[in-house]
């Protein structure tokens, strides 16, 4: 880590906002300096330029993304290293009537909250296609409401038997998959089907469904945020937690491919912008 300056933190703070591996690189360096000078307005101070950072370029996307309809992109892999991920060929249909709703994002972001709210209103005429995983339940999550708890033998002999469209090792040997029935279910109810999904499943998903689906990102206002937002919880331990934001910050870098990029640092706002952008993919589509 470098000894940092006023000027030298100006200059990365620009060229951060226009090039994402460099503000990638400038996060890490930025948190790297705060913890070695843990104080109470350098906190404060982190959490303004991060939020900017994550605004700048957030604002951008969602201004460009709003101009055209949806974006193509290719199918992203990651790195065996991090994950395994897999898209899985499908003779699966829809109705051109039903529609995918997307909603994506780094874990803690927000995304649960904002798809539930989502569910309340009747005129959007939603159905939740609930994930299967085998990762534990947490408290006051019920089996087969918030998802499909099941076994890492069972998960992975649906794999074998090509019972996903999507599917991935998000940590070792805790996999989320989407299954093909519930896809089915919803489809002959003719509900517009909204997904609570990881970054990658997200975008596998936009790739075999690329006309009728939007993807919304949902971001988190900041590192800081973040991590405040998974110890909040009280399920993670410190390691979990260290994870999980390392994670988020790959996972960050793919916001650009999504068809919307929102910043959850007001909850009823993204909440509303969300409700919007489905209102507005439902009418076009």
């Amino acid at each position: 880590m470098f000894s940092p300056n006023i000027f030298c933190w100006l200059i990365l703070l620009i060229l951060s906002g226009f090039n994402k591996k460099v503000r990638v690189w400038f996060i890490r360096e930025l948190e790297a300096f705060i913890k070695s000078n843990a104080t109470p307005v350098l906190d404060a101070k982190f959490s303004l330029v991060l939020g900017f950072l994550n605004d700048l370029g957030d604002r951008i996307s969602i201004k460009l993304l709003g101009k055209t309809k949806l974006l193509g992109f290719k199918t992203f892999n990651r790195d065996s290293s991090d994950s395994l991920c897999n898209l899985l060929s499908t003779n699966l249909t829809l109705s051109e009537k039903e529609k995918l709703i997307i909603i994506a994002a780094p874990s803690g972001s927000g995304k649960t909250t904002i798809v539930k709210e989502l569910l309340s209103f009747k005129d959007l005429n939603l159905g939740f296609s609930i994930s299967s995983t085998t990762r534990t339940k947490r408290k006051n999550e019920i089996d087969g409401k918030d998802y499909h708890f099941i076994s890492v033998a069972d998960f992975k002999e649906k794999i074998q038997n090509n019972d996903f469209i999507e599917w991935e090792e998000v940590y070792k040997n805790v996999y989320y998959g989407t299954a093909k029935s519930e896809i089915q279910k919803l489809n002959s109810k003719g509900k517009s089907i909204v997904f609570d999904i990881d970054v990658v499943g997200g975008l596998n998903l936009k790739t075999q469904f690329p006309k009728t689906s939007v993807s919304i990102f949902i971001r988190p206002p900041s590192l800081i945020e973040l991590k405040k937002r998974l110890m909040d919880r009280k399920t993670e331990s410190q390691e979990s937690i260290e994870f999980r934001l390392d994670k988020a910050i790959k996972e960050l870098e793919y916001s650009n491919k999504y068809d919307f990029v929102i910043v959850n640092d007001n909850l009823d706002l993204a909440i509303k912008e969300v409700k919007n952008i489905i209102y507005q993919f439902s009418k076009n589509h």
